[in-house]
């Protein structure tokens, strides 16, 4: 009978060197991926970061109604972060100017002091009551504002004063249903119709942050709305990308007179990314070209 002598290999087939190296990358890039979603998805570090550009944010070159809004409600919602919800807002007020941060400072220290007396006193559920608190913590302290720097209070000022707490009174009732939003588990199941207009105003209310910074002649600004816009045309279609379109375009002209016209081109390039949204990510971005383009027809260049 014959042998036959067979040699096993002593190492493991590699295989080519190319395939080897593209799987490695590839799971390199996942893992990446992977790590950075799950830093900037954490609620501590969308807390810093939303905190710091509402920090920033004015509206009609003086009127600042998010942050008191803002911190109300990570008072009411998460307690054990409120202090990181301050921090990041004075920082992001210091960037501003000193009367900013003092003004945020003086309304936040009205607010913990009548919240603690209202407590003892009203027994309804805190969340049906902190949005008038909020409104009667930003009165008072632009009220003592004005009347310290300008030795009297005008009639202007007062009615200024009465717009800027109506909306921090509204904003807080907005973040209420939007902040939310942000925890893991709500990223599972589909948001009413409400749920996406407040999520949409918390995102232009934290657009307004960043207005006047450029990268290299690029308006972050004007990125970030864009992006915003293509997104949930792409998600929602034309209904909800028209509307993004028309709340981050008002909200972003209201803090910046000079970008009036982006309420329209948002709006406009929004209907037309959500009506080409079967064409995919191309025919999305294709709609927002077209709207600039024919926007900027009709505009000075």
């Amino acid at each position: 009978m014959q042998n036959w002598n067979i040699q096993t290999p002593t190492q493991p087939i590699v295989p080519p060197k190319s395939h080897r190296t593209g799987f490695r990358f590839k799971s390199l890039s996942n893992k990446i991926s992977a790590s950075l979603g799950s830093v900037f998805l954490r609620w501590e570090v969308a807390c810093l970061l939303i905190g710091f550009l509402l920090g920033r944010a004015l509206i009609l070159t003086n009127m600042a109604p998010f942050g008191l809004a803002f911190f109300a409600t990570v008072f009411l919602s998460r307690p054990t972060r409120k202090w990181l919800a301050l921090i990041s807002l004075l920082a992001g007020a210091a960037t501003i100017s000193v009367s900013h941060a003092g003004f945020l400072m003086t309304s936040v220290v009205l607010f913990i002091v009548i919240r603690a007396v209202l407590i003892r006193l009203i027994k309804q559920e805190e969340s049906k009551w902190i949005p008038y608190l909020v409104f009667a913590s930003s009165l008072l302290a632009r009220l003592v504002i004005d009347y310290f720097t300008n030795g009297n209070l005008a009639p202007s000022d007062e009615m200024l004063s009465v717009v800027e707490a109506g909306l921090g009174f509204l904003l807080s009732l907005i973040f209420l249903q939007s902040l939310p939003l942000l925890a893991p588990g709500i990223r599972k199941r589909a948001l009413k119709n409400e749920e996406i207009i407040c999520f949409i105003i918390l995102l232009a209310s934290v657009l307004t942050g960043s207005i006047g910074w450029d990268i290299k002649g690029i308006s972050v600004e004007h990125v970030l709305s864009r992006y915003f816009v293509l997104t949930f045309a792409y998600v929602g279609g034309a209904a909800i990308g028209s509307t993004v379109g028309v709340v981050i375009g008002l909200i972003v002209s209201l803090a910046n007179v000079s970008s009036l016209y982006q309420m329209s081109l948002l709006a406009f390039s929004g209907l037309l990314g959500g009506l080409l949204k079967e064409g995919r990510r191309w025919g999305v971005g294709l709609g927002l070209v077209i709207g600039t383009l024919l926007i900027g027809l009709y505009g000075s260049g």
